[in-house]
């Protein structure tokens, strides 16, 4: 009866760990994957990635009972992480994922030193974290959470360098002269900007109003955007109609502006075949400027 009682509790203490480390690994192997698909802007279906973290978890619940040595165990988990890798997304160069590999290897690292640094600040010893688990009373999902935290601000982090680097070759200095008046600012170059000025046909330079404040007074905005700015450096004052994503009718406030030097840092370009146009808008995004440049403008 006793070993009938022992064998029962073994038995089911085995369940439990194996269970535990199931739930470990599928979540965490999901989370480094959403890493690196965030990081390279994957296009991933939700199954790939799944069956990919459940290949993973698998391999992870089996090796140690096959009592390979660890040795042995290395080329496997090398294997393992290419297959995990290929069944993840589709790649349409080699290159591609060379790099998707080498960030799972790398967030792998990042996300394993992290939850045994979480683990070890609850209280786990570091003889429970050799032998594979660990001995606190803190429940699982308290663990999972804390390290999907660790994810969200990894994929925040990959998400915001991204985001700088595709926009860093849109990035322009501009001066804008009015009335010999060098105004600096920091520019982006936008596609999507195509907005024409319908009395004079020529594309319009978008300015957020937050920037004339640099340069001119309170009153001189407001005069301006009142639209009584005559006896004022603003030339041709008029109102350009335009139309939101959303189709929405509205009216920008524009005026001429003697010409604009576009710096790239290698070279200039010059052109007094534009307008400029005031908005209310913050441009608030990854890297700072404070006006919109259309290709339009660019190119004339």
């Amino acid at each position: 009866m006793q070993a009938f009682e022992y064998l029962f509790s073994y038995n089911a203490c085995m369940s439990l760990y194996i269970e535990y480390v199931m739930i470990d690994n599928l979540v965490i192997n999901t989370l480094i994957l959403l890493c690196v698909k965030n990081t390279l802007k994957l296009k991933v279906r939700a199954w790939r990635l799944f069956l990919s973290a459940l290949l993973g978890t698998v391999v992870a619940v089996v090796l140690p009972l096959l009592n390979i040595s660890s040795l042995l165990q290395l080329p496997v988990k090398i294997v393992l992480g290419v297959v995990m890798i290929l069944v993840l997304a589709t790649y349409l160069r080699f290159k591609d994922f060379i790099i998707s590999l080498v960030l799972f290897v790398l967030y792998t690292i990042l996300l394993a030193g992290a939850s045994m640094v979480t683990l070890l600040s609850f209280g786990t010893s570091l003889e429970s974290l050799s032998a594979g688990g660990y001995d606190i009373s803190v429940p699982l999902g308290l663990i999972l959470l804390i390290v999907s935290l660790y994810v969200a601000i990894i994929i925040y982090i990959a998400r915001y360098l991204t985001r700088k680097k595709d926009l860093s070759p849109f990035l322009r200095k501009v001066k804008i002269l009015i009335d010999g008046r060098a105004l600096e600012f920091d520019a982006f170059i936008d596609s999507g900007n195509k907005l024409v000025d319908i009395k004079t046909g020529l594309p319009v330079v978008v300015l957020s109003i937050t920037a004339l404040f640099k340069y001119f007074s309170k009153e001189e905005i407001e005069l301006l955007m009142l639209m009584k700015g005559k006896g004022t450096i603003f030339k041709n004052v008029h109102y350009c109609d335009y139309n939101t994503i959303s189709g929405e009718a509205k009216k920008m406030v524009v005026f001429d502006a003697d010409k604009i030097v576009i710096n790239d840092g290698k070279s200039e370009y010059t052109t007094n075949r534009f307008v400029v146009g005031i908005t209310y808008k913050k441009f608030k995004d990854v890297c700072k400027y404070e006006c919109l440049l259309g290709a339009t403008v660019c190119l004339n």
